[in-house]
């Protein structure tokens, strides 16, 4: 029987791949700069790349026989890159990050190295929450499904901060969730929103606590059971996060949190109507 013949990746691709590493590391985690590079080869992200990455990958490994955790750790940070990149083709951006944490994930085990294997998983989670191609059902449960698997390793007591990070992806993939009973969806993204809230405190890490808020507030307005009660709870971590998330420190998110206070406002059974309706105009 004929052994699989391997095509060798183009030399351009190579070293596109190489070039982007290494801008990683001379700008020592700086961010602009490396983007400022992608903007200038965007072109080179492509479908090409994609289908030769796993044997680029293993290219790479070979020439650094030894040091093979410190590639993973530069290609995964050129994958967290490539999701948040907002030029070339997103479609393809989020394909070369799934592979690249797939790869990654061949060379850090979780029996080996079972925090940077939970850190990776949590940023394949992400990616497949982001992802454009395939079903938008199975990327979601994709998402949830290695959200838990990365946080059995991933706990509060081994991580705190990252568990918490962790759990409001969670809470958000189960609140865009569509499979499974819509009802159950949104308690369990209630529920790991408020699991969240346990490390990031209004205290400790105000920014962050405000953002879970902001995100609460939506499982809060489409909840079923007391439908009076859940409007009032979506108004009141709503008003609650806008007393960090100021108009001038966090413009965006305070554009988004005040339009959700508008429209539990408009839906509240509570109160004087024509006064909500007032509340609801001025937000």
């Amino acid at each position: 029987m004929n052994e699989k013949q391997v095509i060798p990746p183009s030399q351009n691709s190579l070293q596109f791949l190489e070039n982007s590493l290494q801008c990683i590391v001379q700008n020592q985690g700086a961010v602009e700069p490396v983007y400022r590079f992608l903007a200038a080869h965007q072109n080179e992200l492509n479908v090409e790349l994609l289908n030769e990455l796993p044997t680029l990958v293993s290219v790479l490994l070979s020439y650094n026989v030894g040091n093979e955790e410190s590639v993973v750790g530069l290609l995964c940070i050129f994958g967290s890159l490539l999701l948040q990149f907002p030029l070339g083709t997103p479609e393809i951006n989020i394909e070369l990050a799934i592979t690249i944490y797939k790869q990654a994930l061949q060379v850090i085990t979780r029996e080996d190295m079972p925090m940077k294997w939970a850190t990776v998983m949590t940023n394949l989670a992400i990616a497949y929450f982001y992802r454009i191609r395939g079903d938008r059902a199975q990327n979601l449960e994709d998402a949830i499904d290695t959200y838990g698997e990365a946080l059995q390793v991933m706990t509060r007591e081994a991580m705190p901060v990252e568990w918490s990070a962790a759990m409001m992806s969670l809470a958000n993939a189960y609140f865009y969730r569509i499979r499974g009973e819509r009802t159950q969806n949104l308690e369990d993204a209630i529920d790991a929103y408020k699991q969240s809230l346990q490390v990031r405190t209004r205290e400790a890490m105000p920014f962050d606590w405000a953002t879970v808020m902001m995100n609460l507030a939506n499982p809060y307005f489409y909840r079923k059971g007391d439908r009076a009660q859940n409007l009032e709870d979506a108004i009141d971590v709503c008003k609650q996060a806008l007393q960090v998330m100021t108009r001038e420190a966090m413009p965006v998110y305070w554009a988004i949190t005040m339009n959700n206070l508008a429209l539990a406002y408009l839906k509240r059974i509570r109160g004087d109507r024509a006064q909500n309706l007032e509340e609801a105009i001025e937000a």
